[in-house]
């Protein structure tokens, strides 16, 4: 056939250094190959198997397991003799399970690793190729955590070899995975010394300008590392990276063998190898990071984003603060714009892009997409396994066939980066932007904070050493420790000098404390204005003055309202019955403050003055109080014109230690965002785990069911309740409320950080709606939640003046617009 030649001429062009020409011979190959009528030949087989290989030297994994994908499928069309047929399929579904693993897919890893060992099985006695599958498979299996189907994959491939007696390419690369495999088990000093041997060997069978070499120099400089021989590491993993560049890979391809060569000049204090690198891996890591999740579902974003957001928002920082290279700072603060918020921010971008489209298509299918999240939802709350099993690998299937046909049309990904010079451009001369930092010199146990701050009189990013918090502390130093966070400000003054608007955004535990009103004197008039990202900056401020026509007040539930009662409310508010309820239990107990299960006063209160004072603004208002305020009332406002959300209500947060039942430790396992929520009408029964009515929700709203809704009309939504704003803490922020609100597309969050006073919180509430509504009113939002924190201060000769009733409400992205 036509494209068999073309195939040759790829081989050609990889042997001189032209992967990028490879591939698109083999494209035109296979272009030929389906306008000739050839398209399911052996031939055309080939070259897509050739393709999957090529993707892979580039690291594309996700072209990768597309090209192994449609080999499998061009193989099922073939007649081939049985052993070429299984020999095909084992290399072809090989290729593919490290593609898998490779997106973050460890299901579909493993399940065609087990297809590849029973083929491995059948085959007839043919002890080379037989030995080659297995070690091929082997370091997959460890990185699943499999070690005990590992070790008897490699050591079947060594007897083989080792009966052989006679040194080959295929002998060393199976030293290379039973080095790694005995290393597992802490047998380092023989690791190495096996991994010394096939380094030897593959030098004299094959040279040193080979991939086979690069990659036995790869598996030594790690072993070096893990025995603490950093100089040894990082020459072995120079001498990889440098055999790559001459087999044609280019530098914005090998960030990870970077990444790592830096990690061991850092650990062998070569400060000076590390300078000219570190600029370049962090480009290229958010090069390479845009690239794949074009093409990445929910889930596999979800497990490539931890690894690089770790790199991008800790490790760089560390890196940095060891160099004291004030150039450096630039490009530090532009990791941390792109790694804070990766997976929220391109989420939401996903959604943006299918929203401001005209294909009807997207719209739908992305709706499928949220009704099966439900069922999703449902199949987990209720640990229903075989469904959560079948309704996940829907879900991405689906999902990631969207998301190609999204990445040919359009780039989504546009929008998850910026830089600090565009950060500084949006700035105005009297503000300043704040990135907080964080790194580690011992492991995580001792975390050193910073500041990263931008001005517009600045020629770069300043960085400035704030303070040290310890994991393991006794009482007295941790009391030391949250009074330095209250002086952050303090700290950070001489280089705030003549700022009137501070945008900060938090990360770790600052996220904990509201240190937007513990500035010392001098900066009194300074407003400190809370924000997801500083980067949000750069694509617009919004109008936090914008007037509000429709809006939702819930105050006053009832908590230990029927389903009945509760049905009928929902049926009078002419609220639709809901379609993925679940029974669960919260495990918490109640307690006698605002927080437990009982019918708030104050709330009730506060919700029928603020429905007051949106009446007398001609804002259409509705209260639900009592059992109107369901969950499914709350569901409703999904994809309404309603843009301010009050919700006085009792909030929680749930951390590991709460979560009393293995119910509920499940739960916490799978998804973070199920520790945090709102508690609505009825939660009681749920809560003692009553049986709940098939077409109800059970009353407990979490935060991963408010991200499965659209929000993106809403300004402002106001929680009245304890610790809203807390939550797990991570690269992302909080996994808590703010997190599903701010997924929902809610634009600005008033949220407190700890349990409140009942009765204060109804004053405070009631002053910053009326402070809001009022034209007189200065700075917004945030303005006029100064005015009744103020007011509260002063209330009944200072009845509430100590901080623990008025600085729990923190404001976040206040005057940033979605």
């Amino acid at each position: 056939t036509q494209s068999l030649p073309t195939a040759v001429a790829a081989d050609t062009i990889v042997v001189n250094d032209d992967v990028d020409g490879a591939i698109t011979i083999c494209r035109a190959a296979i272009d030929m190959a389906e306008s000739n009528g050839t398209y399911y030949t052996p031939e055309n087989l080939d070259v897509w198997m050739k393709l999957a290989v090529l993707y892979m030297v580039e690291l594309n994994m996700q072209e990768m397991r597309n090209c192994s994908k449609e080999a499998l499928n061009i193989l099922d069309r073939l007649k081939l003799k049985k052993e070429l047929h299984t020999q095909k399929q084992i290399d072809i579904r090989t290729k593919l399970a490290s593609a898998e693993l490779a997106q973050g897919n460890r299901d579909g890893c493993r399940e065609q690793l087990d297809i590849v060992v029973r083929l491995i099985d059948t085959e007839k006695d043919n002890d080379t190729i037989k030995a080659m599958q297995c070690a091929d498979l082997v370091n997959l299996y460890q990185i699943l955590g499999e070690t005990a189907m590992a070790g008897d994959l490699i050591k079947k491939a060594l007897a083989i070899y080792v009966a052989q007696g006679k040194d080959c390419s295929g002998y060393a690369h199976a030293m290379l995975s039973y080095a790694m495999y005995i290393d597992e088990d802490g047998s380092t000093y023989m690791a190495i010394k096996y991994a010394e041997r096939a380094v030897s060997m593959l030098q004299k069978t094959e040279g040193e300008e080979t991939y086979g070499y690069a990659m036995a120099c790869n598996v030594l400089a790690d072993l070096y590392a893990s025995d603490k021989r950093y100089d040894e590491a990082a020459g072995y993993k120079q001498k990889y990276i440098d055999c790559l560049k001459q087999c044609g890979e280019k530098l914005d391809r090998l960030y990870i063998p970077v990444k790592d060569l830096i990690q061991y000049e850092y650990n062998a204090k070569h400060w000076d190898k590390i300078k000219p690198l570190l600029p370049q891996v962090i480009q290229a890591a958010i090069d390479d990071t845009k690239r794949n999740f074009l093409y990445l579902n929910a889930y596999e974003r979800a497990n490539y984003a931890s690894g690089i957001s770790n790199f991008l928002n800790f490790t760089v920082i560390k890196y940095a603060v060891a160099l004291n290279d004030e150039a450096l700072w630039g490009t530090v603060y532009d990791a941390l714009l792109f790694s804070k918020g990766l997976l929220l921010n391109s989420g939401l971008s996903i959604e943006r892009t299918v929203k401001e489209s005209r294909n009807a298509s997207w719209k739908e299918r992305c709706s499928n997409l949220q009704q099966l999240r439900a069922r999703l939802e449902k199949a987990q709350m209720s640990n229903d396994s075989k469904n959560i099993k079948l309704i996940s690998a829907q879900l991405r299937a689906q999902e990631s066939s969207l998301l190609s046909e999204l990445a040919d049309a359009t780039d989504y990904t546009r929008r998850l980066s910026a830089t600090w010079q565009q950060v500084q451009a949006a700035l105005k001369d009297d503000e300043a932007a704040v990135e907080f930092c964080v790194s580690s010199d011992n492991s995580y146990v001792d975390l050193c904070y910073g500041a990263l701050i931008v001005r517009k009189d600045q020629p770069r990013p300043q960085y400035v050493p704030l303070y040290k918090m310890f994991k393991y502390a006794s009482d007295e130093v941790k009391k030391a420790q949250k009074d330095a966070v209250l002086q952050t400000w303090a700290k950070l003054s001489p280089w705030l000098a003549k700022v009137r608007h501070v945008y900060f955004s938090p990360t770790g535990d600052l996220h904990k404390y509201p240190i937007e009103y513990f500035a010392p004197e001098g900066m009194a008039s300074v407003m400190f204005h809370r924000v997801s990202s500083t980067k949000e900056l750069v694509y617009g401020r919004g109008n936090s003055n914008a007037n509000v026509q429709k809006a939702v007040v819930y105050g006053g539930l009832n908590y230990n309202g029927t389903y009945a009662s509760i049905d009928t409310a929902n049926v009078k508010n002419d609220i639709p019955s809901s379609s993925a309820a679940v029974t669960r239990s919260s495990g918490v107990a109640g307690d006698a403050s605002r927080g437990t299960y009982v019918t708030l006063s104050g709330a009730r209160k506060e919700a029928g003055n603020i429905k007051a004072i949106m009446q007398a603004h001609n804002i259409n208002a509705k209260w639900y109080a009592g059992v109107e305020g369901s969950e499914e009332s709350f569901k409703a406002l999904s994809g309404t014109n309603t843009q301010l959300v009050h919700i006085a209500t009792h909030g929680f947060f749930w951390d590991d230690e709460n979560m009393k039942d293995q119910q509920n430790k499940a739960i916490a396992s799978d998804d973070v965002m199920t520790h945090s929520g709102l508690l609505l009408a009825g939660a009681n029964r749920a809560l003692r785990n009553e049986s709940i009515p098939d077409n109800m929700d059970d009353g407990v709203l979490t935060a991963r069911e408010i991200a499965s809704m659209d929000l993106s009309a809403v300004r402002l939504t106001v929680l009245s309740a304890c610790e809203t704003g807390l939550g797990d803490i991570s690269g992302e922020g909080v996994f808590g409320l703010q997190r599903g609100l701010k997924n929902a597309g809610v634009q600005t969050v008033l949220m407190s950080l700890w349990k409140v006073h009942d009765e204060a919180t109804q004053l405070l509430m009631t002053n910053f709606y009326q402070n809001l509504l009022d034209a007189n009113t200065k700075g917004g939002m945030y303005g006029a939640l100064l005015k009744a924190q103020d007011y509260l201060r002063h209330y009944d000769n200072g009845k509430y003046s100590a901080p623990s009733f008025w600085a729990a409400f923190i404001l976040l992205d206040d005057s940033i617009a979605p």
